[in-house]
């Protein structure tokens, strides 16, 4: 595949993402490293652009989207699993160290449940996949996220949200039922699974063994996320 470390400047730092920036409070952000900047900064401006602009905006983004390199595809995913620190506090170095530093692009980074860093999946990523799902245009855009490289691991942490929603996390209460949303848009046949939250039992299991059995892209199926949604 490709370098992971890709820097894809020309969609990105336009005053639109800086000023989508300057709205979440830059301070927040400080742990990030520039590449995390660039495309966190991007993916805000374009989740603007989306609410903003309704249905026709929301095209544009997804047309921009499945006509560029495939890397932006890449991007957007990686904002949501290869996520840096989002917190103004200094953390325990430890902590950050084996969760955010060390972590390469083609791992999950760790959980977090601050409150900028609910606001930044609310307002960038999450809320370009939510404005989506509403249209017709949807399918297109599952089926360019699922030939991505890394779209195990944005399933990887769908399913953690809502893991974490069962263990009333501040960002599973937030973004866990967001996550079965877009989970079921994805994954019909498995929708009735995911209109209430998922049980205790369902949220160890999950947090248990869904890296292990979504270890790469073709393991994400109906199927697989059936075993780790049953009691």
């Amino acid at each position: 595949g490709r370098e992971p470390d890709f820097s894809p400047s020309e969609i990105i730092f336009t005053g639109y993402g800086s000023m989508a920036f300057q709205r979440m409070g830059e301070h927040n952000f400080m742990h990030f490293v520039s590449v995390q900047l660039e495309q966190m900064g991007g993916v805000l401006g374009l989740g603007n652009l989306c609410r903003e602009a309704g249905e026709a905006g929301t095209e544009a983004v997804v047309f921009a989207l499945l006509e560029g390199d495939e890397m932006y595809i890449d991007v957007l995913i990686q904002t949501m699993h290869w996520t840096g620190l989002i917190d103004s506090e200094d953390v325990d170095n430890e902590i950050y160290l084996s969760g955010f530093s060390n972590v390469p692009p083609t791992k999950l980074t760790a959980d977090q449940e601050s409150a900028p860093y609910v606001r930044t999946m609310k307002e960038g990523p999450i809320l370009i996949l939510e404005c989506v799902a509403k249209y017709s245009f949807a399918p297109a855009l599952w089926a360019a996220l699922e030939r991505s490289e890394f779209y195990h691991l944005l399933i990887q942490r769908f399913l953690r949200w809502a893991a974490r929603e069962a263990k009333n996390t501040r960002d599973g209460k937030a973004l866990g039922g967001k996550a079965r949303n877009l989970l079921s848009s994805m994954y019909p046949d498995i929708a009735g699974r995911l209109n209430r939250p998922v049980s205790n039992e369902v949220a160890d299991k999950i947090l248990a063994v869904a890296s292990a059995l979504l270890s790469n892209p073709s393991a994400v199926n109906a199927d697989n996320l059936q075993k780790l949604l049953g009691e």
